[in-house]
């Protein structure tokens, strides 16, 4: 850090002392005492006697060491301890998170000449007697004017006392500002207007007022910083040192310009200064780097890390942030460009809470880099034999305007489908819908792939892969219900719809027509040729027949206790998937207590009041997705991000919940409920949206075994029926086929189950391998010798043992690990391997094909900065964005009031052993101690008296 004496006032401490002096004696007092009197006569009685035969001076010293003596003894019983207070201002933390991605190696060589000349300036690399008065600075500071006029006024249309002190600064900033444009008489005019206009503001209307003005004056600034900024360019042209400096801000990497613009003086006195830095480096984790600021900020820029999670960055923040330290503040310098971890904005939304602002600064061009790329790909999981598979892959066309792409599908190394796409605009993106007939069942990979495209900056994303698996046989679906109501019917009549499910129902109190017998009751079976039956299964294998159960508002007389254990090891030992459905008869309230209650991913107590419970039946309430299930597939009713945001918002208010809706630990929350008035009317939700969630769980999902639990705590999903012209309902059924027939074990058949954690990995990473061994009975087969071959290019290049699992009997575990990029091939081998496949008809003895792609490939899905993203993590962390190439500018709006720390220090011999002072009183009684001891016995030495 620079030495300033601004610096080193702030890093001054002031202390401020409150001394007090406690006494805890070891004896009592009356003992003390006489004590004390009858050492001081005795060592009167030795003076005397020793006095007759040593020198007067010796034996006074003499005396005076024992006297001395006696007061350390006198010390040691009463115990003194001396306690003070003691007060410190400290300079502010400023954490300076800093992305060390992959994309920050990013050459932003697509920048405009214009982006080149404010990017020299803010570097200040131009002289400053030849660059021109940046307009642009005048237009970043009304930005982040307008942006913490939007703080002030948010969650409130009252002019209070605190928020008038807030816009009273804001008020003054803006006449700094003013008064700082000497040379540019119209917009210092404008400037002044605004502060006059809004000195006079005392209510909602006249802010907005203010807001509409200053929104104006932005755009007019813009366009004078535009062209002021062009004509220097064009005055410059023939300047060749000027235009050397130009063409050198576009060579740089991201990381680079990270680096100079923290180390640029301006950008250091103004910001850096006042605060007391802690340096953190984020990509796929985050790691303090603690050494000299300059030697931190170097260390943490270079981009080495093949992943962006800057959630998880915020999330190590607020967690080496004290409870007290209010006064902190968080800098975040990336491109914005964020792949894994979560919504990054939820975790600012948590720092705001706790008075930390959070502030970010873009780095990149604001110029589209010219990249044609595989967005997102959505492939069915499984289909049915003699289905038709359906590929959408998303595809996004950045600054090819007047171009074309080829876009390709293929089934291994097979051509299925071409289609062109045309760039008709310079950011485009559109989904194609390829489609496939496979020849027979088996397990499939595909793969999407662009061409290249002339001028694309990056061909890492131009393909993406899916696996699909083809089976012989349905999906077997068993749906229980008491009565005929809505959920019952529109689920019942979607699943007899869909060609991939075999469906049986059984309804306990169906409509009864006059004068027709009902049919004779039959038990629920795959083989059962009627949809409908009347008896449930009576066996764990019954039951582990179906690959999916769902439970609707039925009592526990019908379900009885034995039912719901036996059903409980069909979802444990077999994989069955399980979904309850509440009702306000029966569940889940009468079941607490239940072999079934201890398998529900929710608790039987209750939250809610009987207020918000009639509340909610009355004008209703939102659904929307968790925190922690927004990336879920249960989650997605398109596969644009943007047209799923839209058709969620979209969604009518729902009227019924059960009051059991607390999560256990154990479980997932993907669908929450919420208040109609989402903004500010549930400020629980704002502080800790996650623990909300798991509190008002509608959608919940637990893993058993080998299976998994799934809780709705609503029967209204037929209310998705119609979402602005699309039909909700039949997609989040279809997506909870998938998500029941998704599998990490696509290969092989019913008895015998493997497979990876992912069609496509990451090189480098661990890949988790997995098995499922079931005996001709469908029980699990544990203790069995089982090795998994990983094979490329026709050999083996891996090789490893799978382990029981222990836990769950019949599952078996495995991990590959350090595997290169490559296309890879997985079998099974074993002697019970064999004997299964050999017995099972609908096995195939096909290899699993996977991918591992390079570390990289995931960091160039998208090389184009993401200022929306993060000027949204700095509204929720209720702070302000800003582009890099104005980041001193910052230095007004990060808080700078010094920390105020007070410490109790305490200095005596039976203080806190762990305390310096208490060390110190230890060691300087004792040497002290020694001393004297060592004293008297050597100058009783010396006068004779030993």
């Amino acid at each position: 850090m620079l030495s300033t004496i601004d610096q080193l006032l702030l890093l001054a401490q002031a202390v401020e002392l409150h001394k007090t002096l406690r006494i805890d004696p070891a004896i009592s007092a009356w003992l003390l005492a006489p004590g004390l009197l009858i050492a001081g006569a005795m060592i009167l009685l030795l003076y005397q006697a020793q006095n007759r035969i040593a020198a007067r001076r010796l034996v006074s010293i003499l005396t005076g060491i024992r006297l001395a003596l006696i007061g350390l003894t006198f010390v040691l019983l009463i115990r003194p301890l001396w306690v003070w207070r003691q007060t410190s201002n400290d300079p502010p933390t400023l954490w300076l998170l800093i992305d060390r991605s992959g994309s920050m190696a990013q050459k932003d060589v697509q920048s405009s000449p214009i982006e080149r000349l404010r990017r020299a300036n803010a570097l200040e690399l131009l002289p400053s007697k030849v660059h021109p008065e940046s307009i642009d600075r005048t237009v970043a500071n009304l930005t982040l004017l307008r942006d913490e006029l939007q703080a002030i006024r948010a969650g409130t249309a009252s002019f209070n006392a605190e928020r008038g002190e807030k816009f009273k600064a804001w008020v003054s900033r803006l006449d700094v500002l003013g008064d700082s444009l000497s040379k540019s008489a119209d917009l210092q005019d404008g400037i002044r207007t605004l502060a006059k206009t809004a000195r006079s503001a005392a209510d909602a209307a006249s802010w907005q007022r203010v807001a509409s003005s200053l929104d104006n004056l932005i755009a007019r600034s813009q366009s004078a910083a535009d062209d002021a900024d062009n004509g220097y360019l064009l005055r410059s042209g023939s300047d060749d040192s000027i235009r050397a400096i130009l063409a050198d801000t576009s060579v740089p990497r991201r990381a680079d310009l990270v680096i100079r613009t923290l180390s640029t003086p301006a950008t250091i006195r103004n910001l850096l200064m006042a605060h007391r830095v802690r340096v953190v480096a984020f990509g796929a984790d985050a790691k303090p780097v603690e050494t000299e600021l300059q030697e931190a900020i170097k260390a943490a820029a270079e981009p080495i890390e093949s992943a962006t999670d800057l959630a998880g960055a915020l999330r190590y923040v607020s967690g080496q942030i004290g409870s007290d330290e209010t006064d902190a503040s968080l800098l975040i310098m990336s491109d914005g460009r964020a792949n894994t971890g979560g919504d990054a904005a939820d975790a600012a939304r948590q720092l705001a809470t706790r008075g930390v602002r959070v502030f970010t600064a873009a780095v990149g061009s604001r110029r589209l880099s010219p990249d044609a790329a595989i967005e997102s790909l959505d492939a069915p999981d499984w289909v049915y034999r003699d289905d038709t598979v359906r590929i959408a892959a998303a595809i996004r066309l950045d600054a090819l305007a007047g171009k074309s792409a080829t876009v390709e599908l293929r089934r291994g190394t097979e051509l299925i489908d071409t289609q062109k796409i045309s760039a008709t605009t310079q950011q485009r993106l559109e989904t194609l819908v390829f489609t496939d007939k496979p020849p027979s069942p088996d397990v499939y990979s595909y793969e999407v792939r662009i061409l290249p495209v002339p001028g694309e900056a990056v061909l890492d994303n131009n393909s993406r892969a899916a696996r699909v698996m083809v089976k012989n046989d349905k999906l077997e679906a068993l749906v229980v219900d008491q009565q005929p109501r809505w959920e019952y019917r529109y689920l019942a009549n979607y699943l007899k719809r869909d060609s991939r499910v075999h469906l049986q129902t059984i309804l306990l109190d169906p409509a009864q027509v006059d004068r027709i017998t009902p049919p004779a009751p039959m038990k629920a079976s795959p083989t059962n040729p009627k949809e409908e039956a009347q008896i449930l299964p009576q066996t764990p294998a019954e039951w582990s027949a179906f690959d999916l159960v769902v439970i609707g508002d039925v009592p526990p007389e019908f379900l009885t206790g034995e039912a719901q254990a036996n059903l409980a090891r069909a979802v444990r030992d077999r994989g069955t998937t399980l979904v309850t459905i509440a009702g306000p008869l029966n569940m889940p309230a009468r079941f607490v207590g239940s072999a079934l209650a201890d398998i529900l991913p929710i608790e039987s107590s209750s939250n809610w009041s009987g207020s918000e419970l009639s509340d909610h039946a009355h004008n209703g309430f939102a659904i929307v997705p968790a925190p922690e299930g927004a990336a879920s597939i249960l989650s997605q009713f398109a596969i644009d991000p943007a047209t799923n945001a839209k058709l969620w918002s979209a969604i009518p208010a729902w009227y019924w919940h059960s009051p059991q809706t607390q999560a256990k630990p154990a479980a997932s929350v993907l669908w929450r409920i919420a208040e109609q008035a989402r903004s500010a009317s549930n400020p629980k939700d704002k502080a800790d949206l996650l623990a909300s969630a798991r509190k008002r769980a509608l959608l919940a999902t637990m893993p058993l075994g080998l299976g998994r639990v799934i809780y709705l705590a609503s029967d209204s999903t037929w209310r998705l029926r119609d979402v602005a012209g699309e039909n909700l309902h039949e997609r989040f059924w279809g997506q909870m086929i998938r998500w029941v027939a998704g599998s990490d074990m696509p290969a092989g058949g019913k008895l015998v189950r493997f497979g990876v954690d992912k069609p496509r990995a990451i090189a480098g990473e661990a890949i988790h391998i997995s098995a499922r061994l079931l005996s001709n009975e469908f029980t699990p087969m544990a203790g069995e010798k089982v090795a998994a071959v990983v094979h490329s290019a026709g050999q083996d290049v891996a090789r490893v043992q799978l382990e029981d699992s222990g836990e769950t009997p019949g599952l078996y575990h495995a991990q590959l690990q350090n595997l290169p990029a490559g296309w890879y091939e997985l079998s099974l081998e074993g002697t019970a391997i064999d004997r299964l496949m050999s017995a099972d008809p609908t096995a195939s003895r096909r290899p699993l094909a996977f991918d591992v792609i390079a570390p990289s490939t995931i960091e160039r899905q998208n090389v184009n900065p993401d200022r929306a993203a993060l000027a949204r993590v700095a509204s929720e962390g209720n702070g302000l964005a800003v582009d890099a190439e104005y980041l001193d500018l910052l230095a007004d709006y990060v808080p700078r009031t010094p920390h105020e720390q007070t410490v109790t220090r305490q200095l005596g011999l039976f203080a806190d052993p762990n305390d310096r002072f208490t060390r110190a009183a230890h060691w300087g009684f004792l040497a002290l101690f020694v001393a004297l001891i060592t004293a008297e016995w050597v100058l009783r030495k010396i006068g004779g008296l030993v």
